[in-house]
C-alpha cells in the first residue's frame, strides 16, 4: 500500500446506511478518511475534482470506492460502467455495497468490473466486520474483478441470465 491515507469514497442515498457506516469506520479505528456522496452524479463530481470537489489537496482521489446499487439520479451500476470507461480508476477497487440481492444487479456488478458485491449487514457489529475486512483487502494487491472475497460477499448467479 501507498504512504498516503487511505481515502474512501462510499456513494449512498440512505442517511441510515450512511450513519451506520461513519459509524463502523469509527470502530475499526480507521485513520484514513471516509467520504459519504449522496448520489452517483455526486460521486462523478468527486472523482471529477468538480464543484465543491476541486480542491485535490481536501478530496484526494480515492484507494476505495463503496457503491449503492439503487441511488437517484445515477445509480451505482452506471456509475461502475462510468468508472470503467476511465483509465485513470482502472486501478482503483470498486465494491457494490447494497441490500440489493438480485440476481441481474450482482451479474451486471461482476460484468461491468465490480471488484466486489457485498449485501448490506443491519447491525453495526456486522458493518465493522466488513469494514475491517475491507480496509485489510485495500492493502493487498489487486484482484481481478468479482475475485474479492470478505464476509458478505454475493457470487455470481450459478447460470447465465
Amino acid at each position: 500500500m501507498s504512504a498516503r491515507p487511505m481515502v474512501v469514497l462510499y456513494a449512498e442515498d440512505s442517511d441510515d446506511d450512511a450513519f451506520l457506516m461513519r459509524r463502523a469506520f469509527a470502530k475499526a479505528k480507521f485513520s484514513g478518511t471516509l467520504t459519504v456522496v449522496a448520489n452517483g452524479l455526486e460521486a462523478l463530481s468527486y472523482l471529477l475534482g468538480e464543484g465543491r470537489y476541486i480542491n485535490r489537496k481536501k478530496h484526494p482521489l480515492p484507494s476505495l470506492i463503496l457503491l449503492d446499487v439503487k441511488m437517484p439520479h445515477m445509480n451505482g451500476l452506471e456509475v461502475l460502467r462510468w468508472i470503467g470507461e476511465r483509465g485513470a480508476f482502472r486501478t482503483t477497487p470498486v465494491v457494490m455495497l447494497t441490500s440489493s440481492s438480485q440476481p441481474l444487479d450482482i451479474a451486471s456488478a461482476y460484468e461491468n468490473g465490480a471488484d466486489g458485491y457485498l449485501i448490506k449487514p443491519s447491525s453495526l457489529d456486522a458493518f465493522a466486520d466488513l469494514v475491517a475486512d475491507l480496509i485489510a483487502a485495500c492493502g493487498q494487491p489487486r484482484p481481478a474483478p468479482g475475485a474479492l472475497t470478505l464476509r458478505g460477499s454475493a457470487r455470481l448467479p450459478a447460470a447465465p441470465l
